[in-house]
């Protein structure tokens, strides 16, 4: 739909740290989803939002939207923006550098991912969970999570995540 065309573009934006160019797409795509009845469009745009407010660094009302949009996630029983929404948590609670919160964001995220296959989402959080163990000084256990990513690159034909997970070992 159109609508997640919108959020697409967004996440390259983000990707690319274009976060300025982010605000009228990420409006658009909120407005009509809340227009058409779209709720999963909605709190994936509005999980897009928190994103972009970590970005510019304000990150309580990161958190805060975060927050609400795990709460619909919830309520809609949607596993995938469950898991999704409480990896970008843990992001945020990494650029904080409260890494004790964010393991544990990731690790929610890891294991509905787990449950659900959902092969690339369990990659991310490997990638995330390694980067955090890392920082928290458990880097044994954090080799072991760089390896699953390595794994999974190689069995994904996938050379930038394998060079990237190699460069933490």
């Amino acid at each position: 739909t159109y609508i997640n065309t919108l959020l697409r573009i967004c996440r390259v934006f983000t990707q690319y740290r274009l976060n300025d160019s982010i605000d009228t797409y990420l409006d658009e795509a909120l407005e009509r989803a809340r227009a058409g009845g779209y709720k999963h469009q909605e709190f994936a745009a509005l999980d897009m939002y928190a994103i972009l407010l970590a970005s510019r660094k304000e990150y309580a009302k990161s958190i805060e939207n975060h927050q609400k949009v795990l709460k619909a996630w919830e309520e809609m029983n949607n596993s995938r923006g469950l898991s999704i929404t409480y990896n970008n948590l843990g992001r945020t609670y990494h650029n904080i550098q409260a890494y004790e919160k964010a393991h544990e964001y990731f690790l929610k995220s890891l294991k509905i991912a787990e449950q659900l296959e959902d092969l690339e989402s369990i990659n991310y959080s490997y990638q995330n969970i390694a980067m955090i163990l890392a920082l928290l000084d458990q880097h044994e256990e954090a080799i072991d999570y760089r390896r699953k990513v390595v794994a999974y690159a190689k069995k994904h034909k996938d050379p930038f995540t394998e060079a990237v997970a190699y460069h933490g070992i």
